[in-house]
């Protein structure tokens, strides 16, 4: 009896581990079809959020209830006019499976915007709706943005354009031009005024690009002081472009007026007619000191000479080449001056002599006030100079150095030095 029992028992522990065995295996397969289905979810979800943004029908062939996905697409057929109806169903539909969805509610305005003021006004407060809901749409901002602009409203227009560059930086290139347009309108140019006195994130970039590209040179000069300090040396470059552009569009008193601002330059400097009559130092950059040509067959350059201290201007132009090598702007005033000049190693041809010339600037014919040629050749030092009269009206002047040279270079190169106004 003992012995029956002892294999019943084993019999039912036998059956046991099968039943278990069975269970296991049907458990295992179970998990194994729940962790593919995931896979496969993971994999649609994936896929959409990495192409939604940038193919969109794409996105929506592997999750066809893809809000987000909707919303872009239907971004994309809202700017024409045939395929609005189905951006707007494409908008409605993201709306109704994601309710916090900026881009769809811009979508949405968009193409509910007919042009009348009924459709612009019910446009307009789905467009603020979507701001609420995020900052970071630049399509709404900008759509604000003509909205105001239509409207004859500056200051709401820069607000916008004000959340477009301090949310993104990759917008301020295409940006900042409105800004010096909105600034055309004295409301508007306060307000750009008023919002950029706060200091935004995006102030030192504009403050660069209004010195260096700003249309409306006036504004540009506010925006550059009113921004950069000009006792700062990393600041001194895009002073000088400021300059230079003032100069290049004839306004000479402009450029001066900047070339004065305290801490730029030593007051010293202001007070002489003229800057770097030595040489002694490297030039400045902007038009008020020596610009020098840097070519390869036409050149100036501040060198040491044998036998002399100091540096001198050595001049360069061979292989049939000719024109300006170092230039100027001064500002004398009008009645009678002296120029003299120290020049050395003259060539024998008169064709390839140093040409001092002072041009007037600031009148509508460029008329020539004095040139300083060497009669003859050597190694010098020779001293020139000559009496000229600055005319009224004429309140800056271009001073020259131009020169020419038929062969090949030759050496020693001529030199100038000891420039001065009396």
């Amino acid at each position: 009896m003992a012995r029956q029992r002892d294999q019943h028992d084993r019999g039912r522990l036998a059956a046991l581990v099968r039943q278990a065995a069975s269970l296991t295996n049907l458990n295992t397969g179970f998990i194994l079809l729940v962790g593919l289905i995931a896979l496969a979810v993971a994999f649609q979800v994936s896929l959409a959020g990495a192409v939604r943004s940038t193919r969109p029908q794409l996105a929506l062939t592997v999750a066809p209830f893809d809000a987000r996905a909707r919303a872009k697409l239907g971004s994309q057929l809202v700017v024409s006019n045939e395929s609005r109806p189905a951006a707007q169903l494409l908008a409605e539909d993201a709306i109704r499976r994601d309710l916090l969805m900026p881009e769809a509610l811009r979508v949405l305005a968009q193409s509910l915007d007919t042009g009348s003021p009924k459709s612009q006004e019910l446009a307009r407060g789905l467009m603020l709706q979507s701001q609420r809901l995020s900052r970071r749409d630049v399509m709404t901002q900008m759509w604000l943005v003509n909205y105001y602009g239509r409207q004859g409203e500056p200051e709401q227009l820069v607000q916008h354009l004000d959340i477009v560059l301090r949310t993104s930086e990759t917008s301020r290139a295409g940006v900042f031009p409105l800004l010096i347009s909105a600034a055309s309108d004295p409301r508007g140019e306060e307000a750009v005024v008023e919002t950029i006195s706060k200091r935004p994130n995006w102030s030192d970039s504009f403050a660069i690009f209004a010195a260096s590209s700003g249309t409306d040179l006036e504004f540009s000069t506010r925006i550059t002081r009113l921004l950069m300090d000009p006792a700062k040396a990393e600041n001194k470059e895009f002073y000088n472009r400021l300059m230079q552009r003032l100069v290049n569009a004839g306004r000479y008193a402009a450029a001066w007026d900047v070339y004065s601002s305290p801490g730029l330059v030593a007051k010293s400097e202001l007070s002489a007619p003229a800057r770097g009559m030595a040489f002694e130092v490297p030039e400045g950059g902007g038009p008020f000191d020596w610009l020098l040509t840097q070519e390869s067959e036409l050149w100036a350059s501040r060198e040491r000479v044998q036998g002399r201290d100091g540096f001198v201007l050595k001049l360069a132009a061979y292989n049939g080449r000719s024109g300006e090598v170092a230039r100027q702007y001064v500002h004398l005033k009008p009645g009678d001056h002296t120029v003299r000049v120290r020049m050395g190693d003259i060539p024998t041809d008169r064709f390839e002599r140093p040409e001092l010339r002072i041009e007037c600037a600031s009148t509508t014919e460029e008329a020539l006030l004095a040139r300083l040629v060497p009669d003859k050749a050597g190694s010098g030092p020779m001293d020139l100079s000559t009496k000229f009269s600055v005319p009224s009206g004429c309140n800056f002047q271009r001073l020259t150095v131009q020169i020419a040279g038929e062969g090949s270079l030759n050496d020693p190169l001529p030199w100038i030095d000891d420039l001065r106004f009396e």
